[in-house]
């Protein structure tokens, strides 16, 4: 209960300033510390120490449902991960430049946080490999955050700032003594925001379009709306007969066509927008239909724009340029002027 603290390092140890500790359960616990002297943990509570990293280290976070997944952030904005737990190091990509604080979900090791100085707030959902925004809410100077899951299941995300210590939860779920200190910050309407379930899905597009030409792009757009992102989202498009779908692309998805059916795949979409254009082609005048569809792995809500129903209407033959009636005019033409010729 911290009544009384053993000193389990002495004398002549391995490193002279400690940034922050974790700890590896097991049958062995694991105790990891961060310095400038770079990563030791010890397996002995401290009798000897293991050198794990020679970068100069800050942060550190082991996933509390797993003990071989450990995060780490260096002195030059790096940001490492393990799955051995600890042994060994994979250098990520950091969204933050500079110190950046680390949460992972209770529940879930994929799930990581990493919580800058002001609205540098990320969020991970497939263990470091790409992050996302998470919120453009300014938690001010951070000093440390902890994401926990309280007795009735309920997400709270605590973050230690220089504004106050700051419980950011669905405010349902929050005490009075919470409310009553989240009360003292400023800017708490977007602070109670900051987003910690999963992202809705929409997906828009145009109802109708018109085109004179035997070839057009279909253009849809798929937004993560709140939230912290979704995971596994499919879009499948299938057109009416006589429509043929040629390509399928957008960043960050990948598209697969076969006649008339489209389907575009990405693994973990964050908040925003990213759109996919698929083209589209007929050889008959006429309006065609596309039906549009979306699931996701992970998510919250999917609303898909026009009841998933959109036409496209082909008139190659409707202009006077170009068409038969066309040539027919520009043959007339110049028929008419041979014959003021001969008048002549």
């Amino acid at each position: 209960s911290g009544a009384t603290f053993d000193v389990i390092s002495s004398g002549d140890i391995p490193f002279a300033l400690v940034y922050s500790v974790d700890a590896s359960p097991g049958d062995t616990w694991r105790i990891f510390a961060t310095g400038g002297d770079g990563l030791q943990y010890t397996d002995d509570l401290g009798t000897s120490w293991t050198l794990a990293t020679e970068f100069a280290t800050r942060e550190i976070e082991v996933a509390p449902s797993n003990p071989d997944r450990v995060y780490l952030t260096d002195l030059d904005g790096g940001f490492h991960r393990s799955t051995d737990r600890g042994a060994s190091f994979e250098a990520l990509s950091s969204p933050i430049i500079g110190i950046a604080r680390i949460a992972v979900h209770p529940t879930n090791e994929d799930i990581v946080f990493l919580i800058g100085t002001g609205v540098n707030n990320y969020v991970s959902l497939d263990g470091g490999d790409s992050f996302g925004p998470l919120s453009e809410a300014d938690l001010g100077l951070v000093y440390d955050v902890e994401y926990v899951l309280d007795e009735t299941g309920t997400d709270h995300l605590w973050v230690a700032s220089n504004r106050s210590v700051l419980n950011v939860s669905p405010a349902s779920s929050k005490t009075e003594q919470q409310k009553q200190a989240s009360a003292i910050v400023e800017n708490q309407e977007s602070l109670s925001a900051l987003p910690l379930n999963y992202s809705a899905i929409n997906v828009g597009f145009d109802a109708s379009q018109a085109t004179s030409s035997n070839s057009t792009s279909f253009a849809v757009d798929v937004s993560a709306v709140d939230g912290i992102g979704a995971l596994g989202i499919e879009l499948t498009l299938s057109a009416s007969s006589g429509l043929s779908l040629t390509s399928g692309s957008g960043e960050g998805w990948s598209c697969t066509v076969s006649g008339q059916v489209a389907t575009c795949n990405i693994d973990t979409l964050y908040r925003g927008q990213l759109g996919i254009s698929v083209g589209v082609s007929s050889d008959t005048d006429t309006t065609h239909t596309i039906d549009v569809s979306a699931t996701a792995a992970t998510a919250g809500t999917i609303s898909v724009a026009n009841s998933g129903k959109a036409s496209i209407t082909f008139e190659k033959s409707s202009g006077g340029g170009g068409g038969a009636l066309g040539l027919a005019g520009l043959f007339a033409l110049a028929g008419l002027a041979m014959a003021r010729r001969r008048l002549r």
